[in-house]
């Protein structure tokens, strides 16, 4: 028969590795704050989804109504270059990181994976949701355009996307008076400063009044080929990044922006094509624009 071993005694073992690896007591309150951390490391992941869920909902609702047939050929085009990338990885970096913290909390192993990611999305879109609801996605996204050169906002690319008059396409404002509008020619300032001379012979009382608001707003129509700070107007569309709009607001900018837009493929359509061409600039860019 073999000799038993003796049976080692677990208080000396534990003695021996608190010695061996150097531990130290540490109270309750020790574990308390330590949990109390990584649960206020949970919460900051989960309001940091929130915050890039709120941001991207907000670029969804605009861009949903957005003119896309002015600036790109295909709405699908149009939705992958102003959708924010940027928001998505912080959605998905934040998701993981709420879902550590969750996972090494007190009790947090009693919960399968899968329950913990799924609260943790849910949690943000929720939080979210709310946060888009009262405005803070919208201007969180105008404030970090103002103060983070790096970031694009949706302002900046706007202007990037309209402030392109070789392609027909100007954003800025006017201080018109009676008597430059009787004459057909005002002056506009695009938001590059520059002065232009703006041929508003052919707008319509619609377009009329968004000039008359002295606000930023976005025109379409024909840079002067002689290469000069002339641009031909047909259609001015409202600026619609000065403040937050309802949904019911943005259908209504987009309708009023296809009407004008009918408009031209009306004015070929109703007179003789040839002649509508040569007498209107405007006509011309049924063409140009035939949605």
């Amino acid at each position: 028969m073999k000799p038993e071993l003796p049976t080692p005694d677990l208080k000396s073992v534990v003695l021996k590795r608190i010695e061996h690896e150097n531990l130290c007591p540490h109270s309750k309150w020790y574990f308390s704050g330590f949990e109390g951390m990584i649960w206020f490391l949970w919460l900051i992941t989960v309001v940091s989804g929130a915050v890039a869920v709120a941001v991207t909902l907000s670029v969804v609702v605009y861009r949903r109504y957005a003119f896309f047939e002015a600036t790109h050929e295909t709405f699908f085009k149009f939705i992958v270059e102003v959708l924010p990338a940027i928001w998505f990885g912080v959605f998905g970096l934040m998701v993981v990181l709420a879902v550590y913290n969750l996972r090494n909390t007190k009790y947090g192993y009693r919960y399968p994976l899968w329950q913990i990611f799924g609260s943790s999305i849910l949690l943000s879109v929720t939080m979210g949701s709310l946060l888009h609801f009262i405005g803070i996605g919208f201007m969180l996204d105008e404030q970090l355009g103002k103060k983070v050169a790096m970031y694009n906002s949706q302002i900046k690319m706007e202007e990037k996307m309209w402030q392109m008059p070789e392609q027909g396409r100007l954003i800025g404002m006017t201080h018109m008076t009676e008597s430059e509008f009787a004459s057909g020619q005002i002056k506009f300032v695009d938001v590059s400063g520059v002065e232009w001379i703006l041929n508003v012979t052919e707008l319509d009382n619609e377009d009329v009044e968004f000039l008359n608001l002295g606000k930023r707003v976005r025109v379409i129509g024909q840079k002067d080929i002689e290469g000069n700070y002339t641009f031909h107007a047909c259609a001015i569309f409202p600026w619609v990044y000065e403040k937050q709009y309802s949904s019911r607001e943005l259908v209504e900018f987009r309708h009023s922006m296809q009407r004008r837009v009918k408009r031209f493929s009306e004015s070929v359509r109703t007179n003789d094509q040839d002649l509508a061409i040569a007498d209107s600039v405007c006509a011309s860019l049924n063409l140009v624009y035939p949605k």
